[in-house]
């Protein structure tokens, strides 16, 4: 009996062996859900490989956009560094030179009549290059203004010509902000510079007044001066076209603004230079 008992328990213990070092069978479908198959593996690379030749050619794409506006910036940025040097250094110094020969001139005026008209002399020469050197400084200016800032940039550009020709020179506004693209602002400023360029250059005016006004949903800027006027006497309105001569200047610049040109003169009294143009839509929209 106890062999018996013997053998039954040597048998259970070879089958349990047996039993523990059998492989595992693997249902055929679980063995294909851990692999993935061929056709899977080149559907994932063809969408990794799309997706990177899209993204190189837009880099490539972007590219010349990207280095054109960077090569615009600094170009940009270069010529408001130029700008600063020149008014800061360069047109500071020769205004100081400037005024210091009128000052001397005054003072040699009851000793030597003719040393002060020398001096009087070289001071006007220098004052015209501080002019012209000015003009210079608003072509390297940036095309673009701020609205807000244009009242105050527009105030400026008329005391800076009083002080660089000695002719008097008013702003008159009761505006704070005018509601206008910033080019259409730049341009705005630019038509103020060229008119009294031409005040300078052509009229012989010793006053000269800037003002801007609103009312609704339109502007106008107009400058009045005291000197020899147009060679004709009543009120035109110009087209831009076939402008005057010396308005020619600001012709493209009222375009900007979608604006017109009236002119009011008489002779040997002055001149009067009406410019409206709309709030509401301008070219640079």
């Amino acid at each position: 009996m106890v062999a018996g008992l013997r053998r039954r328990l040597e048998s259970m213990r070879v089958r349990m062996t047996s039993s523990s070092r059998a492989p595992v069978s693997t249902p055929l479908f679980a063995e294909s859900a851990r692999r993935p198959s061929r056709e899977g593996i080149g559907s994932a690379r063809l969408s990794v490989a799309v997706d990177e030749s899209y993204r190189s050619e837009r880099a490539l794409a972007i590219a010349p956009v990207c280095l054109a506006e960077a090569e615009a910036l600094g170009a940009a940025n270069e010529r408001a560094r130029v700008a600063l040097e020149l008014h800061d250094g360069i047109i500071q110094g020769v205004l100081a030179v400037s005024l210091e020969l009128h000052g001397l001139s005054a003072r040699a005026a009851q000793t030597s009549p003719a040393l002060a008209t020398e001096l009087t002399r070289l001071g006007d020469i220098l004052r015209s290059e501080t002019v012209l050197l000015r003009d210079m400084v608003q072509g390297l200016t940036p095309r673009e203004l701020p609205p807000a800032q244009l009242i105050e940039t527009l105030a400026a550009i008329v005391q800076r010509f009083q002080v660089d020709t000695g002719i008097r020179a008013r702003f008159v506004t009761a505006l704070d902000i005018i509601d206008l693209p910033p080019r259409a602002c730049r341009e705005l400023t630019r038509i103020v510079q060229e008119a009294l360029v031409n005040v300078r250059k052509h009229s012989g005016a010793r006053n000269v007044v800037v003002q801007l006004t609103a009312a609704g949903d339109a502007c106008q800027l107009s400058i009045d001066d005291d000197g020899r006027g147009f060679p004709w006497t009543g009120r035109r309105a110009f087209d831009l076209e076939q402008a005057h001569l010396s308005l020619r200047s600001i012709r493209e610049r009222v375009r900007v603004l979608a604006g017109q040109v009236t002119v009011e003169s008489n002779p040997g009294r002055g001149a009067r230079i009406e410019i409206p143009f709309p709030l509401g839509s301008h070219a640079t929209n």
